[in-house]
């Protein structure tokens, strides 16, 4: 009996394990195709047959990086979403934030991103940052140079922290004080130099 149980399972892995990979690489060349949509499907598939499989997640990670490089916007939101469905992290969080405020002008799901971000790595400088971008650009300017002092105090060296909290300063009145933050941002990064000042927005 328990020869018949070892031969049956030796038999359900040689039937069972080849679609594994057979879907994983049908996904991968897709993605080799740029077909990251197509690709992506079969990379849930394979995660139903192995959750939180790394190879797999390694590879939905890049499907979800090359489509936001390719504005392919939809399918990075699902790729991000898989990801975080099978190994939720700040980075994944953070990366959905950026889509929806930067590229979809989704403050309100940018917002609920990257808090989510923030709640799994409270230090995590480059989330507070973005997060007052978002604040200050509803409205909420006072929580917006809140969140961009806090980013500072984490990593003085964030120029574009620096720069954003001028903005937001000039946006209460503060417009010599805002000048000069902005000012030394520059001075930290030049590459702030093209940055346009908020009058010529």
């Amino acid at each position: 009996m328990l020869l018949l149980l070892i031969a049956g399972g030796v038999a359900w892995w040689r039937n069972s394990s080849p679609d594994f990979f057979a879907v994983m690489s049908t996904g991968e060349s897709l993605a080799r195709d740029e077909k990251y949509a197509e690709a992506l499907k079969q990379y849930a598939m394979c995660l139903e047959m192995k959750p939180r499989d790394v190879d797999v997640l390694n590879n939905v990670q890049y499907v979800a990086e090359q489509a936001t490089e390719k504005k392919d916007f939809d399918t990075a939101i699902d790729a991000y979403q898989t990801l975080i469905a099978q190994t939720p992290t700040a980075a994944f969080y953070d990366a959905l934030g950026k889509i929806y405020g930067k590229e979809l002008g989704d403050l309100p799901k940018a917002q609920a991103y990257l808090e989510n971000g923030l709640a799994i790595d409270p230090a995590n400088s480059a989330i507070i940052a973005k997060l007052g971008i978002v604040y200050a650009m509803t409205g909420n300017v006072d929580k917006s140079i809140e969140l961009f002092d806090r980013a500072i105090a984490i990593d003085p060296t964030d120029a574009g922290a620096y720069f954003n909290k001028g903005r937001a300063l000039r946006q209460t009145g503060r417009i010599a004080e805002g000048d000069q933050l902005m000012a030394k941002a520059r001075q930290m990064d030049p590459n702030l130099e093209t940055a346009p000042d908020p009058e010529r927005e």
